[in-house]
Parts: C-alpha cells; structure tokens; sequence
C-alpha cells in the first residue's frame, strides 16, 4: 500500500504498522514534530518507528526548513524497517536516515551505555507502553525534548511519572480523537529536560 503523510510517500507492507486515519494522522505527527522543536545538527531518534513514518516525517519537515538533522529509527519489526528504509529513499532522506530492526529498549540501553548522542526523542510504543528499563535509559541520555504518542493514556501515564521524576518536565498533552464515535483517544505527550 502506498499513501502519503505530511508532504511524504510511504509504502506500507502488510505486516508493518501503519495508522488507520489519515486526516488525523497528519494531525497527531504535527503536534509531535511541532513538540520536538528540532535545530540544527541535531540527532532525533524515533523509536518504535515502525515505518519510519513520524520521523521521516519530522525530517521532512525540518528539511523544508532549512534545518539538516540526523535520524535514527528503531523498531523490532524487520518488515517496518525495510519499509522504513524503502520509505527514506521515496522520500529523499537516506542520507539522513539510519533504521535498524532491534528491539528498542535493548538499543536505547546499548546508547546509554555508549554515551550516545540523542538530543531529541520520539516514542509511540505499543499499547502496553514502554518499558520500565528503556525509560530508564532514555533518562540517562538526556535528550532535550521527548515526544510521547500514546493509543494508551493509562500506560501512557504510567511511563509519563517514570520520565518526569528522571529530569523532565511535561509541557503539554493534547489528546486526538483518532477513532470517532469511539472512546478511543491518542494522546501527543510533549517533556522537555529540566
């Protein structure tokens, strides 16, 4: 399948992730780019990137700003990497864009450890949320901004304490109404470092 986000192309295959809406899709990532308030030289990682669409995205968006980042996407899912991968030389970005298929808490504890460099982060886990041990590390990293889609507010309020009492404060949540008629909300969770 192909569609397009924001300005981007993206093909999908069948067993990647890919969001249902595409009206409020492109509002959901808008909200998180506008959140990741990216500058110049800066690393973002997307992790559970699934497609690499919301980092592609970002990228995109900072592109047309005259604003060169790097990206790096994580996500376990080989089938979303090679789309992720596949959907950064549709979109012109493979010079900036790194995926790698590993499961993200097991990378974002090798990047801590390593001191790696990420200065912003961006997470949409699975409806369980994340885990106790990638916050932990996305903590240690220190990143200036981390941006929190959720389809869980209640994982998502779980991790949120975990990120403000290691050095973040929340500046915003905005909830977006992706199902209607449902009582299904995603949230865009938006912390910055303290």
């Amino acid at each position: 399948m192909r569609d397009q986000l924001l300005g981007c192309e993206f093909d999908i295959s069948p067993t990647a992730f890919y969001q249902t809406n595409p009206q409020q899709t492109e509002l959901l990532y808008q909200l998180a780019i506008d959140g990741m308030d990216l500058h110049q030289g800066d690393v973002l990682m997307d992790a559970y990137c699934g497609s690499g669409t919301i980092g592609l995205c970002a990228a995109k968006d900072a592109q047309n700003k005259g604003i060169g980042i790097m990206l790096l996407g994580v996500e376990r899912n080989p089938a979303g990497i090679a789309d992720a991968r596949r959907n950064a030389e549709l979109n012109g970005l493979t010079r900036s864009a790194w995926f790698m298929a590993d499961d993200a808490t097991d990378y974002i504890l090798d990047a801590a450890d390593n001191n790696e460099r990420v200065d912003v982060l961006s997470i949409d886990p699975p409806r369980a949320g994340s885990t106790p041990e990638f916050l932990e590390a996305a903590c240690a990293l220190k990143p200036r901004r981390i941006t929190y889609i959720s389809c869980n507010p209640v994982t998502q309020e779980r991790d949120l304490h975990q990120l403000l009492d290691g050095g973040y404060r929340l500046l915003k949540i905005t909830p977006v109404d992706m199902f209607p008629h449902t009582d299904h909300t995603e949230t865009v969770a938006v912390l910055e470092r303290r």
